[in-house]
């Protein structure tokens, strides 16, 4: 159940307003009937806590006897699923259940920003650039020359080295550092990350260890969120590029001259060594770990804990370490298996 003491909720959102976020989207039918459905909804519930005026969602058959118990109002289910489990619910087919959960529960929570103001232990350059509706945190650092896109949200404690350039609608979390970074608009970045430090390049000697130059700076596009305590190094002579969209989980460390695409998805505790380049799209689990110079390509998914070692090709699935096709990485499990109970493969 949410909590409203620390969220605030729309007290109801319509059904006109739903089932055209939905179309919208494209992941309902444009000409379905919704006569059977309530006017109106007070919120999205898991299929045993909604009631009569709530919204729901089913997507696993091993959750048939929740909805058959169900008293949700609406029940979001994929296509395949509608015939077999949803006699005399009131199912509404979608085309991606998880999406349509994301659009409609979010749509619940009252996001409004309120009135900007600068809390007065903040600390702003003389020639920073501060854009109309800019909210500052207590202890708030803008250093000379950075720029602050209207109406970001910077809470406290954070530190906006000079000349950084920030795009306008950020949301900036208590304790994050920027330095180096030209970064996009509607970028979020969650508490403690660390953007555009110089990265771990050394030149190493007996004699003792030179750092090698670190001239580059960070790209962030547009609509990316960088989860906490995430460290994004500047690149050495090229730059480090985050792609629009792209989504990074908590506690990732993305080394000098990485290019993610746009629209990756990093899971947490994920590191990648300097010039690691993914394309569009990719997918990486959790506790994965690259090598230096290699390239995920384009729709590439990549298995919780593997290591990638070798470029991977575009749509590939791998796992393992080194990470492989994932049907090769099956039959090693089981001829692991096997050979541990002292049986032969076949």
């Amino acid at each position: 159940m949410t909590d409203p003491v620390f969220f605030n909720f729309h007290e109801r959102l319509s059904a006109e307003f739903v089932f055209e976020r939905l179309k919208r989207a494209d992941l309902i039918s444009p000409d379905i009937d919704l006569s059977k459905f309530p006017i109106e909804y007070r919120a999205i519930q898991t299929l045993s806590q909604a009631g009569q005026e709530d919204i729901s969602f089913f997507h696993n058959a091993k959750y048939a006897s929740d909805l058959s118990e169900s008293k949700a109002g609406l029940i979001f289910v994929p296509k395949g699923l509608l015939e077999r489990f949803c006699q005399n619910k009131p199912c509404l087919e979608v085309n991606d259940v998880h999406r349509a959960i994301a659009l409609i529960g979010n749509a619940f929570v009252n996001d409004d920003q309120e009135s900007a103001s600068w809390h007065p232990t903040a600390i702003v350059a003389a020639d920073a650039i501060v854009g109309t509706g800019v909210s500052l945190g207590p202890y708030v650092v803008i250093g000379s020359g950075a720029k602050v896109g209207s109406g970001s949200r910077i809470a406290a404690h954070v530190h906006l080295d000079s000349n950084i350039v920030l795009g306008e609608n950020c949301r900036i979390d208590s304790g994050v550092k920027i330095s180096h970074a030209i970064v996009g608009d509607r970028v979020h970045i969650k508490p403690g990350a660390c953007i555009g430090q110089r990265g771990f390049g050394w030149a190493l000697s007996p004699n003792g260890h030179e750092p090698k130059p670190q001239l580059g700076r960070v790209f962030v596009g547009s609509d990316v969120e960088i989860g906490a305590n995430t460290a994004i190094d500047r690149g050495s002579f090229e730059d480090t590029v985050i792609g629009q969209g792209t989504v990074i989980d908590n506690l990732c460390h993305i080394a000098h001259n990485c290019h993610l695409g746009r629209y990756c998805a990093v899971a947490a505790n994920t590191a990648f060594a300097g010039t690691t380049v993914l394309g569009d799209f990719v997918q990486i689990g959790g506790a994965v770990a690259s090598k230096g110079h290699v390239r995920v390509g384009d729709g590439a998914k990549v298995r919780i804990d593997s290591f990638i070692g070798t470029n991977i090709a575009d749509g590939a699935d791998v796992a393992g370490r080194p990470a492989r096709a994932i049907l090769a990485y099956h039959r090693l499990l089981r001829h692991w298996s096997r050979a541990g109970r002292g049986a032969k493969d076949d």
